[in-house]
Formats: C-alpha cells, sequence, structure tokens
C-alpha cells in the first residue's frame, strides 16, 4: 500500500506491477524534479517525478547509451512523460562517503577522474540521439549570469554595451572550445550525482546520476565539473592529481582552454544560483557564491586566461555577498542561577529595561530582516509561546532538556540546509564598531567554515568572572580551546552556524562545545572579536547591575 496514498503515483506504480510498497521522499534538486525511494517486501526503487517536462525521452536515450557503455547507470523498469521507476543504486553518493569516510577522498577521486576518462575513450562517435552543445545553448546559460547575477550584484541591469561585449567574449570562446576532444558531455558530473557502489570494479563502482541534459561538446567539460565543483574544497595537491591523470591519458588538451571551459561553467552556475534563490527561494544555493569565486579567481591564476580575466575586472565592481536568511534563539533553558526571579517566569522573559530579554534578541534579528526565525523552549514554554503568539516565530519545543547543541539539532528540520545566525536569549551587548551581526554576516565564508563565533576579550565582559573560553591566534582567525586555567576571550553567544555541523550526530542531549571541537579538529571553527561591551545575563547580581546602568539602544543593522 502507499504511504500517505497518492493517485498519481499509485497509478503509475501499479502500471509498472508494483502491489505492496510504502514510498517515501528522497530528494530535491536544483530543477522541479523530485526523487522518492519506493520500499517492497523484495527490493527498492527510485521513483523520478518530473512534473514540468514534456518528456522523458532524453533519459531514456543517455541512460541507454551508458548502460550499453558499461557504466552504471540506474535501470529504468518503467516510464511515462513525467514519471519514472528507476535502479534504486543507494545513498552512499560520493558527498556521503566524503563526509563520513574523509580518508577515502583520494581513491574517490581518482575514480571519478578515471570515469570521465573512460567515458570520453568508450562513446567515441556521438548517437544521432544525443544533442549537440550549440552556440545557442552555450550562450543561453552564460546570459543567466547577465540576467540574474550581475543585476544583484552591481544594482542595475547590465548596460547594452556591456551585454555585448559578454556575448562577443563568449562566442570567441566557444569557437575555441570545438578545438577540444569532443565527446559525451553529462554536464553535472560532481560529487552529489556520484554513487559509490563498493561491490563493483572499475568505472562500475562510479554510480551516475542526474544526466538528462547530457550532450555532445568538449568531453573535459566533464573533469573540470569535478576539480572546480561548487559544492566542495579540494586541495591543491588533489587537483594537481587529478590533471596528471587527465592529461596523461589525452596529453594533446589545451589545458589553458579547458580552464576557460571551466569558467565559462562556473559563470553560468553564479546566474543560476542567484535565479535559483530569488525565483524558487531556494537561498541556500548562494551560499556556494564564495566558493565558485575562489575557484574562478585560482583559474585566473593562468596568465591564458587574462582576457576573461580583463573583462571582469573591468565591469564587476561588487560581488555578491549571501545573505543570512535564518536564525535562531535559544531559549529553552531552565534560568537556575536567576533563582528565584525563575520559578515562576522563565528567563526568556525577564525584563530588562521595559522589554524581556527574547524581545533584545529578536529586535537584533528583526533589524536584519531575516524572513525565519524559530525559537526552541521547554522550562514554563507556555508562557514563552503565548508571548510569540502573535510574532511569525516558529517554535521548536523541547519535551526534554536537549541542552544547547541537542537543541539546535532538534531544530534543524525547520531549517533550510543553508547557514544559521543562532543568539542565546540571556545576553546582552553593544558595539563600539560597525554592528556586529552585519560583520559576523560578511565574514561568513561558507567554503572554509561550519561554526563562525563571536568573541569578546575578557577585559570588556561586564559581569563575567569566570577563566575565560578561548585562546587565539588573531593572524589566522582561528579559535582554540584553553589548554590553560585561563584564556582571555569569552564566547558570546552569537554565531553562525551550518547544518552540516551536525552530520552524523545522532539525536539527543548535548552541548554546542562538542560540535565546536568537532569543527575545530577540521580547520572549519572560526571567529571574529566583539569591540565593545557584553553581559551574560545570568544571575539576579548582573541583571540589576544592567538594570541600573543606561543602557545605548540597538541600532538597525541591516536594511
Amino acid at each position: 500500500m502507499l504511504a500517505n496514498p497518492n493517485d498519481y503515483f499509485r497509478s503509475f506504480l501499479d502500471q509498472a506491477g508494483l502491489r505492496y510498497y510504502t514510498i517515501t521522499f528522497l530528494a530535491g534538486d536544483a530543477s522541479p524534479r523530485k526523487y522518492y525511494r519506493v520500499q517492497t517486501p523484495d527490493q527498492t526503487y527510485v521513483l523520478m517525478d518530473s512534473p514540468l517536462i514534456d518528456s522523458n525521452d532524453q533519459f531514456l536515450v543517455i541512460t541507454s547509451l551508458l548502460t550499453e557503455s558499461g557504466f552504471s547507470a540506474p535501470n529504468v523498469y518503467h516510464s511515462t512523460a513525467k514519471l519514472m521507476l528507476l535502479e534504486d543504486l543507494g545513498d552512499t553518493t560520493f558527498t556521503y562517503m566524503l563526509r563520513h569516510f574523509p580518508e577515502k577522498q583520494e581513491k574517490l577521486y581518482q575514480l571519478a577522474t578515471q570515469t570521465t576518462i573512460d567515458l570520453s575513450q568508450s562513446i567515441i562517435k556521438r548517437p544521432e540521439a544525443v544533442p549537440v552543445y550549440t552556440l545557442g545553448t552555450f550562450l543561453d546559460g552564460m546570459t543567466t549570469f547577465l540576467d540574474w547575477y550581475y543585476p544583484e550584484s552591481q544594482g542595475e541591469q547590465a548596460s547594452q554595451e556591456i551585454r555585448q561585449s559578454f556575448l562577443d567574449l563568449w562566442t570567441r570562446l566557444y569557437d575555441a572550445f570545438q578545438t577540444l576532444p569532443q565527446g559525451i558531455m553529462l554536464r553535472d558530473f560532481h560529487v552529489d550525482n556520484l554513487v559509490y557502489l563498493e561491490n563493483r570494479s572499475g568505472h562500475q563502482a562510479c554510480g551516475l546520476l542526474d544526466f538528462q541534459d547530457a550532450c555532445w561538446g568538449p568531453a573535459v567539460y566533464d573533469f573540470v565539473s569535478l576539480i572546480d565543483d561548487v559544492r566542495v574544497d579540494l586541495p591543491d595537491s588533489l587537483i594537481d592529481q587529478c590533471w596528471a591523470s587527465y592529461e596523461s591519458a589525452f596529453p594533446d588538451l589545451d589545458k589553458s582552454l579547458a580552464q576557460k571551459l571551466s569558467v565559462s561553467r562556473l559563470v553560468r552556475i553564479l546566474g543560476v544560483f542567484v535565479r535559483l534563490a530569488k525565483r524558487d527561494r531556494k537561498t541556500h544555493y548562494l551560499n556556494h557564491i564564495p566558493r565558485i569565486w575562489t575557484i574562478i579567481e585560482r583559474n585566473f591564476k593562468n596568465p591564458d586566461l587574462k582576457e576573461i580575466k580583463a573583462w571582469f575586472d573591468d565591469h564587476m565592481k561588487r560581488r555578491l555577498v549571501p545573505r543570512i536568511n535564518q536564525a535562531m534563539i535559544l531559549a529553552a533553558g531552565m534560568g537556575k542561577r536567576l533563582q528565584p526571579l525563575t520559578l515562576t517566569t522563565p528567563k526568556p522573559l525577564i525584563d530588562l529595561k521595559g522589554k524581556p530579554l527574547i524581545q533584545h534578541a529578536l529586535d537584533r534579528l528583526q533589524s536584519m530582516n531575516i524572513p525565519k526565525i524559530i525559537v526552541n523552549t521547554h522550562y514554563l514554554a507556555d508562557q514563552i509561546h503565548a508571548y510569540l503568539d502573535d510574532k511569525n516565530i516558529i517554535i521548536s519545543h523541547e519535551q526534554d532538556i536537549l541542552e544547547t547543541g541537542g537543541g539546535v539539532l532538534n531544530a534543524l528540520p525547520h531549517f533550510d540546509h543553508a547557514p544559521i545566525l543562532c543568539l542565546n536569549s540571556d545576553i546582552w551587548w553593544h558595539e563600539n564598531q560597525d554592528h556586529i551581526l552585519t560583520d559576523l554576516e560578511a565574514t561568513w565564508d561558507d567554503s572554509t567554515m561550519d561554526v563562525l563565533l563571536v568573541l569578546i576579550h575578557k577585559k570588556d565582559t561586564l559581569n563575567f568572572a569566570g577563566p575565560g573560553d578561548f585562546t587565539w591566534d588573531q593572524a589566522t582567525l582561528t579559535p582554540q580551546f584553553r589548554e590553560q586555567e585561563t584564556a582571555p576571550y569569552v564566547y558570546t553567544g552569537i554565531q553562525i552556524l551550518h547544518p552540516r555541523a551536525f552530520d552524523g550526530q545522532t539525536s539527543g542531549t548535548f552541548s554546542l562545545v562538542d560540535t565546536y571541537r568537532k569543527a575545530a579538529s577540521t580547520h572549519r571553527l572560526k571567529a571574529i572579536v566583539l569591540k565593545g561591551q557584553w553581559s551574560d545575563v545570568g544571575t539576579p547580581e548582573a541583571l540589576e547591575k544592567l538594570r541600573a546602568m543606561d543602557l545605548p539602544p540597538s541600532s538597525p543593522v541591516r536594511g
């Protein structure tokens, strides 16, 4: 039977001969396609739903070509114009493997590189049904940059002169790309679309997904998609190793021309990701933009790319900095140190200068125009729920207290897979410099960070008497956990967290300190310093001291 019956799916699966099954959502992607896992008593399948296409014929053509050529594409068991029942290649994507078995990175990239080589060497003649990568197709992709990324980053539409110079540049380069060895281009050859099949040998251990847009053109396209992947950071040594393998297979390859092709792909992706964010509200794609520019700049180190670099130097005065669009306020604590005040009132609702503590945090977030705010609750939760009832806040209630780490993990289903601005509900601060939340947002680099903390020097705290939380090498902006009894920096309760920081963490009760230690072990824990005053509102004495002060108001921080 079908869980959550859907006649659309049920009729299709009945036609496929399935009778007893459950169906669960598996994944979506940048397109409107969605994937579901169908579980029968004997086997699992993947159901691909492509609601906005006219036909699945192209997918059928490419998957037949790949399987007949000895590659591991999913078999198709049944299909209609919009639905396909596919072989289930499993969940061990290269993305999964890299996160859980990072020691296998070199092996995986050697396998993927060899697969791109074998694709080119095995499929040497264009099948009639495989379309050519035409100039029109190429320029349609490139103009996505002009139509979406350019106006979003520059604040205005590209002039006709700028548009023409851009199109002239890439038209000339397209002609040059035709001199590269031609072959099959799967066009989405990256870690999310590759599955590690440990029980298969050779390139068959590399399962292939999401290739319905494949065409015939410069075959090196898939290789540069792999090593210039906007989703992952690769060490230069591994990139060089992959290039050495590829160039060994194709010694006459013009590497500079291949790098120009890679930049064309990256520029197109900049436009696509902004379009996904603005048109389709898939804002998490914007978090890859800093990494895209890092990869483009790496390619620009080749002086043969000076013409492309010159266009961007002349016409791109600003780069788009992704905004943080979701936040969390930690408000589930018992407030034991504030007793007796918290015996009948939850700490987030304790008054400070005419408004509850949690409202000070809300004011900060709302001044940044963050559209999604989640608050976790536990102790005396009904009072907090009543206070937040008319404030368009999402509640993440905890039946059992989960501590800071468990509380964020429990709330993750409410969030997009994108950075989260997280504030403690029991803090007060005032900046002497530009606003710290703006600085925090501007400092966030998705390519190098999983956690970004705001620290303050112990001398600038108002009510702190502890030993301190961090020592810090300021040259590298990398916090280090203290190894002595005292440390000069204190964590303020202000941070950005990415959901991937919790990868591999099961549900339960744990502190965010565990998450920080994990991020620090891979050098993805970073920090900035608050220059001003800060206080933890954790005791009656601290609260009374703040109440007696002439506290400056918070200013709006982002328009």
